[in-house]
């Protein structure tokens, strides 16, 4: 054995220097260093607006931005409508407006032309109405919602008040307004008969045209006169006949020359009497003076007035030619 050899030799063990063996590592895998943990405090903007708050909402209320956006747009929608002049509201109250300023205007016009038809007195106040004889002035006689009573109260005031230049003729028509938006319309034969109530014969009335014309002539005072058309001379004639009974107690007070109260005059007959050589009906007074003569001008003309001046008179006219008025 060599002596150098120690015995009992065991495995060979490295000794230790108490430093624990380094671990060898890739160059690619060398650990990254950890940097500290800093907190940041959040940022607080100095300035609200729509967009943070917006954004604050979603993330809050887990809000959809287009639900926010299509509702914000719902509200402008809602108040553009109001605001609209074509919202329903809007049309209403302007439609309303306008309605109110129109009849205050209307209003405003109709009461001042009804003021200046109804003075009388200056005939260049009211225009000119056609009529079939040549007549001076013509003044409008209101009787809208008027009984006849109320008729023959302002006919009556017409022909006493009325101060025209001597010989000359008024033309004095009566005008009716259905609404206050319509215009003053002037009265036909018919509907002149039917407010006074008169038991004018209906074979009479059918006969007459619808035209008529009543009115004064400025001679000895104002004389009344009323002029009536027909197309049917045979049935004018005998409904004037038959209306001889009821005449005067509807005519003399359109002419402002009824006796008070129920007089005998109604009740006395009219008789055959020649004047300016016509053959005229007339009814006389208690004196025996004329009090009301119709006469038979031509087939289609009757002439009803108070006294032989006025007959003379509206006899010349009407000779006169259309042409001419």
């Amino acid at each position: 054995m060599d002596e150098t050899t120690p015995q009992n030799q065991g495995p060979k063990e490295e000794i230790g220097l108490g430093v624990e063996p380094v671990q060898q590592t890739s160059l690619n895998d060398s650990p990254a260093k950890e940097e500290p943990k800093v907190s940041v405090p959040p940022k607080i903007s100095s300035i609200r607006t729509y967009q943070t708050d917006a954004a604050r909402s979603v993330q809050e209320n887990k809000t959809s931005l287009v639900r926010m956006v299509i509702a914000e747009q719902g509200k402008r929608d809602v108040q553009f409508r109001e605001l609209s002049p074509r919202s329903s509201k809007n049309i209403v109250l302007i439609s309303l407006s306008v309605i109110l300023l129109i009849a205050g205007v209307l209003l405003a016009t109709f009461f001042f032309v009804k003021t200046l038809n109804t003075t009388g007195e200056d005939p260049n106040t009211v225009p000119r109405i056609k009529t079939f004889i040549l007549t001076e002035q013509d003044v409008a006689i209101d009787i809208t919602g008027n009984n006849r009573e109320n008729i023959w109260k302002k006919s009556t005031t017409v022909v006493k008040n009325l101060t025209p230049r001597l010989d000359t003729l008024v033309n004095i028509y009566f005008t009716e307004t259905k609404d206050y938006l319509s215009q003053p319309e002037i009265l036909n034969t018919e509907r002149l008969f039917s407010l006074l109530e008169s038991r004018i014969p209906s074979t009479l009335l059918r006969s007459l045209d619808t035209s008529f014309l009543f009115g004064i002539h400025s001679f000895n005072g104002n004389q009344p006169f009323l002029i009536l058309k027909t197309n049917f001379y045979e049935n004018a004639v005998a409904g004037m006949y038959s209306w001889e009974n009821d005449m005067a107690e509807e005519i003399l007070p359109l002419f402002g020359i009824a006796p008070n109260g129920k007089s005998n005059l109604y009740e006395k007959d009219f008789v055959d009497a020649v004047v300016k050589n016509k053959d005229v009906r007339m009814l006389t007074d208690n004196a025996n003076q004329p009090l009301l003569l119709y006469y038979f001008k031509d087939k289609k003309t009757i002439i009803v007035t108070t006294n032989e001046a006025t007959l003379s008179e509206l006899i010349t006219r009407l000779s006169v030619p259309k042409s001419q008025i």
